[in-house]
């Protein structure tokens, strides 16, 4: 017999991101492009995760926040959206900057 684990699923989007819609259920929290760090604290406080989706532009300018929150918060654990491509790698960084080359920055800071 396999035990079925449930999660619970929130969604913390920026209040620009108008376009995204979600699964009936999900609870979603709009805020002001993440621009105060004391609301991102607040919506992250007692989630495990965070699985960061964030786009290229604006998005990526947002993830360091949501870290740097989710620290705060005490989250547990962090995945970012550099995962599935190694953005260690300068050249491939080089491939496209505005969104290879932000995500190499996410990585070094992981030091």
């Amino acid at each position: 017999m396999t035990r079925r684990r449930q999660f619970e699923v929130a969604v913390i989007a920026r209040a620009s991101s108008i376009s995204s819609t979600y699964s009936p259920g999900v609870s979603v929290t709009n805020l002001d492009d993440f621009k105060k760090h004391s609301e991102l604290v607040g919506a992250l406080h007692d989630q495990d995760v965070v699985i960061s989706a964030v786009g290229s532009g604006e998005g990526m300018k947002s993830q360091r926040k949501l870290i740097d929150a989710a620290v705060d918060a005490g989250v547990r654990r962090f995945m970012s959206s550099e995962r599935g491509f190694d953005n260690s790698v300068k050249g491939a960084q080089a491939l496209c900057l505005p969104v290879f080359g932000a995500k190499g920055k996410v990585e070094e800071c992981r030091g």
